[in-house]
């Protein structure tokens, strides 16, 4: 792998690129408060994991904990949710939406449902659940990866990837630590019911 991306791996075409500066300069900062639009597609899909991620890696746990179905029911909730994502990413590769946006709200919208039946009903309807959690999270990743990488200028593309990846590694685990909490003291259905979709991805489909 080391010699394929030293010896053969080539950029397809050229970025611009901005002066080098230290983070604490914060150009790349500076660049997301003054673009809105770049703003939202930082905050969005982070957003979006956070609800997301905990419902499936943390909440399937504690549902089969609940109901008794084992720890092999966890891998076959698990094993659903990332055979659906493959799926809905290879469908990517076939169709393209004219508004990738606003199909990748609607896709969402469609997931928001289906976390809300990960905490409800018999193990099968778990399982379909997660499967179609896993398809819904696929084809919107594709989407928005889509429009994040043809509206992000190319000068601070780098940037705006380094600050959506930080995201996610920063406050990821306090949302799992969060919903596994919360989740124990209360009810799994209870933090399985919220809304999927940050407030500032409407602003994208309009």
């Amino acid at each position: 792998m080391l010699v394929f991306l030293v010896r053969w791996l080539r950029p397809r075409y050229a970025l611009p690129r901005a002066p080098t500066e230290s983070v604490a300069r914060g150009a790349g900062f500076v660049h997301l408060r003054s673009e809105p639009m770049t703003r939202t597609l930082v905050v969005a899909p982070s957003g979006l994991n956070l609800f997301g991620g905990p419902a499936g890696g943390v909440g399937l746990a504690l549902r089969a904990r609940e109901e008794g179905w084992g720890a092999g029911a966890v891998g076959v909730f698990l094993a659903l949710l990332g055979a659906g994502a493959a799926l809905g990413s290879v469908a990517m590769v076939h169709w393209s939406p004219r508004r990738e946006a606003t199909a990748a709200f609607l896709w969402l919208a469609v997931q928001r449902v289906e976390i809300v039946l990960l905490g409800v009903g018999p193990r099968w309807l778990t399982g379909a659940a997660a499967f179609t959690v896993g398809v819904t999270a696929g084809v919107a990743s594709a989407l928005l990866s889509a429009v994040f990488q043809a509206t992000v200028d190319g000068v601070y593309l780098g940037r705006m990837s380094a600050l959506q990846r930080l995201g996610d590694d920063v406050l990821m685990p306090a949302a799992m630590a969060g919903f596994g909490a919360l989740a124990t003291a209360t009810t799994v259905p209870s933090f399985c019911d919220d809304d999927t979709v940050p407030h500032g991805l409407h602003d994208m489909t309009s």
